[in-house]
């Protein structure tokens, strides 16, 4: 790679849960995991199923390595005790989450890597694993991770989810998966959706979102489809569109297939939206910026 360039990867791009099909391997069968590798840093987006296809012989030395998730839902967690580096005795891997109610990260992932659900402990395993909680607020929240800066604010999915944004070397990546373009009201029912209506959610990102170079957005619906879908935290291809035009973005990235979409399906939707701005993820796929 070049020197101040960044590296995105995508190792899965699913959404809910792995696909399976042999109709559905062109686009991808793994759950989310992306990674953006700067000279100093190995950053992972999310944990899901793709981190399992994460490069075992990929040069770590002297390179941070870090895991950032947007939320504990297993479709962002299934790939997490498969990254390679934890399996390195000389290694640190550090894992960053924001508190869901009285939950940090640590907590977030036990609860699922824990018996009855799992054999081990992530601690178990021969890596080091440090956990940082991120402190939500109102605002958007902002630290480092080398030369690469990371900010973040509060998504728009039942239970919560971080969208984040790296900077390094005047370049900007967005992370805006598990995102719902209108707002979230409370439950009114136990175990029911949420109502949504309104755009405060949108309004929000659309400004965080703002002049980046690359923006990957949950998108697993068309507007007709999420008709049936409203509430459930996820969003469609005509707004991944419009989102590239109001923020201005270098490139917007659909991702967070629904786990059903066919090869074939997809092809139609992005021969239908796809254009030099407006990319479909497929898993596999490299962008340096």
């Amino acid at each position: 790679m070049k020197d101040g360039s960044i590296v995105f990867s995508v190792l899965g791009t699913r959404g809910s849960g792995p696909a399976s099909g042999e109709n559905q391997k062109e686009y991808g069968l793994a759950t989310s995991c992306y990674v953006v590798e700067t000279k100093d840093a190995l950053i992972y987006l999310d944990a899901g199923s793709g981190m399992a296809s994460a490069d075992a012989d990929r040069v770590r030395e002297g390179k941070q390595v870090v895991v950032l998730l947007t939320h504990p839902h297993t479709d962002h967690l299934l790939g997490l005790p498969f990254l390679p580096a934890l399996h390195d005795p000389g290694e640190t891997v550090t894992l960053m989450a924001a508190k869901r109610g009285d939950m940090g990260a640590k907590q977030q992932v036990d609860r699922l890597y824990s018996s009855p659900l799992w054999p081990c402990l992530m601690e178990d395993l021969p890596a080091k694993l440090v956990y940082k909680d991120l402190v939500m607020s109102e605002k958007t929240e902002t630290f480092q991770i080398g030369d690469v800066t990371v900010e973040y604010m509060e998504g728009n999915h039942p239970g919560g989810s971080t969208v984040y944004a790296l900077s390094y070397e005047g370049k900007r990546l967005v992370y805006a998966t598990d995102f719902e373009h209108l707002d979230l009201l409370p439950e009114m029912q136990p175990n029911k959706a949420p109502v949504a209506c309104g755009d405060t959610a949108w309004k929000r990102l659309v400004e965080f979102a703002k002049d980046a170079d690359l923006i990957l957005f949950d998108a697993p619906y068309t507007d007709a489809e999420y008709e049936r879908k409203k509430g459930f935290g996820h969003s469609t291809t005509e707004k991944a569109v419009e989102l590239q035009k109001v923020t201005s973005a270098g490139k917007v990235l659909i991702s967070h297939y629904e786990v059903r979409k066919t090869d074939e399906e997809l092809r139609e939707l992005e021969k239908k939206y796809g254009n030099p701005q407006v990319l479909f993820t497929k898993q596999g796929m490299k962008i340096e910026l």
